[in-house]
Parts: structure tokens; sequence; C-alpha cells
């Protein structure tokens, strides 16, 4: 009796905690719905509040005057060709380290970490001299290439 009591009161903590995280995700979202649908004039009065007027056109300025759709489409090629690369390359590594074992292994798992700990910004300058030479600037296949080397970590 006395445990289904004290268990009974952990889930109630349990529960308001996990509310608290709940609100916590939502409240931005539900913000951001608000202000999809909110007038201009409408942010510099009522910034975190109801909208007073309801204005759906925000949506087609945002997809025709903004170019969302173009936007919406480079942002699927990128996604969708990094996505392609990692998947390929991860399952090779992870069945070569874990199958196979080859000698030398955690000589690549150190390679690995420290590439991850190596910020990016390090970078930028040389692979954008590289990127220029290779005629890579200002091309999906750049961007890809870029966002896939980055999240193995050094690019050598």
């Amino acid at each position: 009796m006395i445990v289904a009591k004290y268990r009974k009161s952990e889930l109630l903590s349990n529960y308001a905690i996990l509310t608290i995280f709940a609100l916590f995700a939502a409240l931005p979202i539900l913000l951001l719905v608000m202000n999809s649908i909110k007038p201009q004039e409408e942010f510099g009065i009522n910034a975190l509040g109801f909208p007073r007027d309801i204005r759906f056109a925000n949506f087609y300025d945002a997809w025709i005057l903004g170019n969302y759709a173009r936007i919406f489409l480079n942002s699927l090629i990128l996604v969708i060709g990094t996505l392609t690369i990692c998947l390929f390359c991860s399952g090779l590594a992870a069945f070569s380290l874990a199958k196979l074992k080859p000698k030398g292994s955690n000589v690549f798992l150190i390679y690995l970490l420290v590439g991850i700990s190596i910020p990016a910004q390090m970078f930028i300058l040389p692979l954008f001299l590289i990127w220029k030479e290779l005629n890579l600037m200002n091309t999906h296949i750049g961007l890809i290439i870029i966002y896939s080397a980055l999240l193995y970590g050094p690019i050598t």
C-alpha cells in the first residue's frame, strides 16, 4: 500500500516535469504559428500575443514573393544528396569496423574523434580556395560534398 502511494506521487512529479518540458517545446511552435498569421503592423504592438486580425495571405507572400518554393527545392536537394552520401559511407565504415575488425581500427577511431574536436572554421579559407579552383562555387554538388565531409570530421 505504501509502495503504491509512493509510486503514484513519483508518477505525478514525473508528469509535472514532462509537462514543463512539453511546454518548453510547444510554446515556440505556437508563437511561430501565431506570428505567421499576424499582420506586419501588429508585430510592434502585440509581439507575443494572439493576433487580432488573421492574415493567411502571409503564406502566399512567403511562397510567391519570398521565392520559398525555390528555397524549399534547394534544401530538399541538399538534404537528399547529403543523406545519401552519409548513409552510404557510414554503412561501409560501420560494417568494416564492426565485422572485419581491421588492424588499426583504434587509430581510425582516434582520427574521427580528433576530427570532431577541430572547429569547422579552420577549414573555411582552404575550402573556399579549393572549391574556387574546382568550379564548385554556387553549385549543389559543392555544398553536398562539404556537408557530407563535415559530418565525418577533418577534411583532408
